[in-house]
């Protein structure tokens, strides 16, 4: 890009001196988005511009709670990382820094011809497997959409743009979903009925309601309920779900939805199964029972996991969880004011970097950890006590003879048996297996460390108690490598790679 339309795209100096614009990628109504490669690391990154993020409270408040959410939910293969933040010249407008993906969700779709079974099975795992992260973490998204999820041409997905999510830590007053919430959230074709009828007390099942119509979508090429208004919304809605029962019309007490569901809705009924009668039979079964009216009764996305639809990638392993819930710096019910937000977000400016928060636990490892060296342990701490830098200090030759562990190991071998000759590398294997027998998680050992089954589902920790022989999981039957090598050949000839 030359230099003249650089400096039309009204860039500050000190951003074209870091980054090298290539092309504008995508516009909104709160930014422009850029392709641009960091001159330093030579990364190609999203170099994404908000235009007068302090303009009033609302836009103030949105921007700061995307940062935040994207910082405390960074780490996660399936989550937009945020790389970096950078304030305007002008101190109005705010540069964001994301890892580069090739295109959303949306215009794959639009495409036609790109999604396979095998891509559609492992798009809605990976979603499942984000959507499991934020719930863990007591958030909900609230604008799950095709737009904004950004995929890459591995067939990697990644869920973006948390302007709308929202913590349900600081609704600890009443239980969870109980809490009065803002009924203006996401685009109106994945927004739940509990909200269309203008419900304020609603759950977790929001996001999974939008799975679920983002799923039926894929197998249908084009949205399941475009609705062009709220009221029409909902006719299309209650024309293909099944009539509700008495329990579930009181999730709509007090509502317009109470009456409207009460009628015979107009028109022909058509089920869920004719609508998508050319899907596989699983993908249908998933889609009903993710689009149910009652938000109590839908799949959680632990319990979406399991179904068969993604039973080809389920690895508990790589599913991992949060142990503690999320909780913004600032109170989400209150509304601060523009020089309030403007500052606590110039304090998160200084962030650098998309590491793993403390308070993110993933799974528990197989693998052991090995120890540092006694040496290196020991002069680390005769240096912090002496305040004496570890760099300044002689190198340690290594070793010539056999560890300490090994020459014990090896002399109550030879109490038992003088003749016997050990070969260190035997000595080594075996020291290692015990290392590995010896962890908690393996020898159901909960209460040596109660930390590793807390963040695994119940199902998961009482079954590796039970029988510890057992394998921890299957390994998946689809090798993500071939769907990956799949969907890039596929994606290469797509015009805008």
């Amino acid at each position: 890009m030359s230099s003249g339309e650089v400096q039309s795209l009204e860039l500050d100096d000190f951003i074209t001196k870091k980054y090298e614009i290539k092309k504008r990628i995508g516009k909104g109504a709160y930014g422009i988005v850029w392709k641009a490669v960091d001159r330093k690391s030579k990364k190609i990154v999203a170099l994404k511009k908000i235009f007068d993020a302090f303009t009033n409270q609302t836009d103030a408040q949105r921007t700061y709670r995307e940062i935040t959410f994207l910082k405390a939910f960074s780490g996660h293969p399936n989550i937009i990382q945020l790389l970096g933040i950078h304030s305007a010249a002008n101190f109005k407008d705010i540069y964001l820094v994301f890892e580069y993906m090739d295109t959303d969700l949306h215009r794959v779709i639009l495409s036609k011809d790109i999604l396979k079974d095998v891509h559609k099975r492992y798009i809605m795992y990976q979603l499942l497997k984000a959507t499991l992260y934020l719930h863990s973490g007591n958030v909900i998204h609230r604008d799950q959409k095709p737009s904004n999820i950004l995929i890459d041409t591995n067939c990697t997905c990644k869920v973006a743009d948390f302007g709308l999510a929202r913590s349900l830590s600081q609704l600890s007053d009443t239980p969870v979903g109980n809490g009065e919430l803002t009924d203006y959230v996401a685009t109106r074709w994945y927004r739940a009925p509990e909200i269309l009828v203008g419900s304020t007390c609603y759950t977790k099942g929001i996001d999974m309601w939008s799975l679920g119509c983002i799923l039926a979508e894929m197998l249908l090429e084009k949205p399941i309920f475009p609705g062009p208004s709220s009221i029409q919304q909902l006719q299309l809605i209650s024309q293909t779900l099944p009539a509700p029962t008495r329990e579930d019309m009181k999730i709509f007490a007090g509502t317009y939805g109470s009456k409207l569901f009460a009628q015979k809705p107009p028109g022909r009924h058509t089920s869920v199964e004719e609508i998508l009668k050319e899907a596989p039979a699983d993908a249908v079964d998933l889609v009903k029972k993710l689009l149910v009216l009652n938000p109590l009764k839908r799949l959680t996305a632990a319990e979406a996991l399991k179904h068969d639809y993604v039973a080809k990638f389920h690895a508990i392993d790589s599913e991992p969880v949060r142990c503690s819930p999320v909780t913004p710096p600032l109170d989400d019910n209150i509304m601060l004011s523009v020089d309030e937000y403007r500052s606590k977000l110039y304090e998160l400016a200084n962030f650098g970097g998309a590491a793993r928060p403390a308070a993110v636990q993933p799974r528990a490892r197989r693998h052991h950890t090995p120890q540092p060296k006694p040496q290196n342990s020991a002069f680390r701490a005769v240096a912090v006590a002496a305040q004496v830098k570890p760099e300044k200090a002689p190198r340690v030759r290594p070793a010539t003879q056999p560890p300490l562990v090994q020459v014990e190991r090896r002399m109550s071998l030879q109490k038992k048996d003088p003749n016997v000759q050990l070969n260190e590398k035997a000595v080594t294997k075996n020291k290692l297996h015990e290392r590995k027998s010896s962890l908690p998680i393996l020898n159901g050992a909960s209460a040596a460390a109660p930390g590793l089954t807390k963040c695994l589902p119940a199902s998961k920790t009482t079954s590796a108690i039970a029988n510890p022989a057992a394998p921890l999981q299957e390994k998946p039957k689809l090798r993500r490598s071939s769907v990956h090598y799949d969907f890039k050949q596929t994606m290469a000839r797509r015009s805008w790679y």
